[in-house]
């Protein structure tokens, strides 16, 4: 179990001090690590929880494995954190497969602990096994090279000390140490991917290919340092704007572009959505025309701006109906302050650049904030008038600004629209009497 210490060594600056939980269900590796972190915390100054949950997926034999961990927890006196969920009834309210279930649940509980200051980090005993049917999946199922670099030694607050610990080390030490365990006998069904990888494929792969499991290690390294270079230059093409992320695309290659369209997704917590068919769809936008969409999915708007590719979530259309008022409030997405002023001298520009308006008063009465609607009419501020909708062409408006802006209308005739602009018809002049000074900001 070197690694395990190694990792403690490497990382000890972050531990010390700290309480550390460890994810254990009672099987070889987690009773393994378990045992290893009581022998080494007093030097490593960190302190230790376990952490035991019941997916309620094998009936009386689960709830024995907990129980297992629990009595064990009391003979050497170690705190425990222990909760029962039901990943079968997950999978079928969820839709979702029933180790995908499993996985949610559990690391749905870690955050809850950490969340609550039970623990600061947790440890999980992924080995370095583990990782290798980790990649060869992912690869399996078309991943590309984020999934080929396999998992992170820190994640979050989730640590894995043994990812550099081969399965037969860890056998090794249980035996030799005569640490007791529980065998979980779904880890011998062959119908779950990973277990038909891990006892029908990989004894045929290691048969031909002896010390393969440390080539697919060493592969997984280059990529991650290659990986890590290409992630820090695509955050070079990106903006974040609100709910949307820019792709600048000028001048750039394409398996930089990609990475970028990849790092957009993710900021937008749109892991899902990650697919080759979805990022070339976004690619193929590159060489069409200003204002162009690219049918991604349901959760997206992708479109051509300038020399960018804005990919943004795609916002539900808003019903509201709000009668013109004075004071602060919100309106889809927008922070608006509307109060009576006395300067007029800062009114002349009567224009919206610089978050702020002037208007006058007695112009807006019985108006009311709403979405834009087609047949929508725009007197420009000191120009003619036209559509709303052929207004916010000729000024080339932002699609995502198009879908997300509040006017201020009478009917059909729209007397401002934010963020672009008012109408003439409630300029300040001569004649007004009392006047609204409007500023506003976009709450992120």
């Amino acid at each position: 179990m070197d690694g395990v210490r190694a990792f403690f060594n490497k990382y000890r600056g972050l531990v010390e001090g700290k309480n550390i939980g460890v994810a254990v269900s009672g099987g070889s590796d987690s009773m393994s690590l378990l045992n290893y972190m009581l022998e080494i915390k007093d030097l490593f100054k960190f302190s230790i929880a376990v952490i035991n949950l019941d997916h309620g997926m094998r009936g009386d034999e689960s709830a024995a494995d907990s129980q297992f961990v629990k009595d064990f927890c009391k003979r050497k006196k170690i705190k425990i954190h222990h909760k029962k969920v039901d990943a079968l009834e997950y999978s079928k309210q969820n839709k979702c497969n029933l180790e995908e279930a499993a996985r949610i649940l559990r690391y749905g509980f870690f955050e809850k602990l950490k969340s609550g200051e039970k623990i600061d980090f947790i440890c999980t005993a992924h080995n370095a096994d583990d990782f290798v049917e980790g990649v060869l999946l992912n690869l399996f199922r078309g991943a590309g090279t984020s999934g080929a670099s396999g998992m992170e030694e820190i994640s979050g607050f989730t640590l894995r000390p043994m990812l550099s610990v081969f399965k037969t080390e860890v056998v090794r030490y249980i035996n030799d140490s005569n640490i007791p365990y529980v065998t979980d006998k779904t880890n011998l069904d062959t119908s779950y991917s990973r277990n038909y990888l891990r006892h029908k494929i990989m004894p045929l792969i290691e048969e031909k290919f002896e010390g393969f499991k440390g080539n697919i290690i060493k592969f997984s390294e280059i990529l991650k340092i290659e990986s890590g270079f290409l992630e820090k230059e695509a955050e070079k093409l990106l903006t974040r704007e609100n709910d949307s992320v820019c792709v600048n695309i000028s001048g750039s290659e394409e398996a930089l572009l990609k990475r970028a369209f990849v790092s957009a997704l993710n900021k937008l917590g749109l892991r899902k959505d990650i697919t080759k068919e979805n990022i070339d769809r976004i690619l193929s936008l590159c060489c069409k025309e200003n204002g162009k969409r690219a049918d991604v999915s349901k959760n997206l708007t992708v479109y051509k701006q300038g020399k960018t590719v804005v990919i943004a979530r795609k916002q539900k259309k808003q019903t509201f109906i709000v009668p013109f008022r004075d004071g602060i409030f919100t309106l889809n997405g927008y922070e608006i302050k509307i109060e009576k002023t006395a300067n007029r001298e800062q009114t002349t520009a009567n224009s919206l650049k610089g978050g702020q308006l002037y208007f006058d008063a007695g112009s807006v009465w019985g108006a009311v904030f709403r979405p834009r609607r087609n047949g929508d009419i725009f007197k420009r501020f000191k120009g003619g008038t036209k559509t709303f909708s052929d207004y916010l062409t000729d000024i080339k408006a932002d699609k995502m600004l198009r879908e997300q802006a509040v006017v201020l209308a009478k009917g059909c005739e729209v007397l401002l629209a934010l963020p672009f602009d008012i109408s003439d018809g409630i300029k300040v002049s001569d004649k007004t009497e009392t006047i609204y000074k409007l500023t506003y900001k976009f709450r992120e």
